[in-house]
């Protein structure tokens, strides 16, 4: 599994009443990996495909790009949903979980991935949130 493959995983459990664009800009950088649209508003997605560290404690670096963390700020700043989503190998299944309020800015362990690990089908509802309520 690498990051297109995650992203395909979680949108083949969207809801068809979600808009969604999977977005490849080659001409702007920092621009996030996915845009959702529903009757609640629009949510700015970056995606990021990790390999979990063995030791429980260490640090995970998401290697957001300046740019991207700039798009993420300005849109949270302008009061837009704006998530990254971090895709994940647990116990052989395909697990995430949902950054969310700038918690990417943070600086989380693996513990703070297990604890908050969601199934692939729990992602997308997670992205139902925003979009529809």
């Amino acid at each position: 599994m690498n990051e297109h493959g995650f992203i395909k995983a979680v949108h083949r459990y969207l809801p068809s009443e979600i808009y969604r664009w999977k977005i490849h800009d080659t001409f702007t950088g920092g621009v996030p990996d996915a845009y959702y649209c529903g009757p609640a508003g629009p949510l700015f997605a970056e995606y990021k495909y990790i390999t979990l560290p063995k030791k429980a404690n260490t640090i995970i670096k998401l290697n957001i790009s300046p740019l991207q963390l700039e798009f993420l700020s300005k849109m949270v700043k302008y009061r837009q949903n704006a998530i990254v989503i971090v895709g994940f190998i647990l116990n052989n299944k395909t697990s995430g979980i949902i950054l969310k309020d700038k918690e990417w800015e943070q600086k989380l362990d693996k513990n703070y991935y297990l604890a908050n690990a969601k199934p692939t089908k729990e992602i997308t509802k997670g992205i139902e949130q925003y979009v529809f309520t």
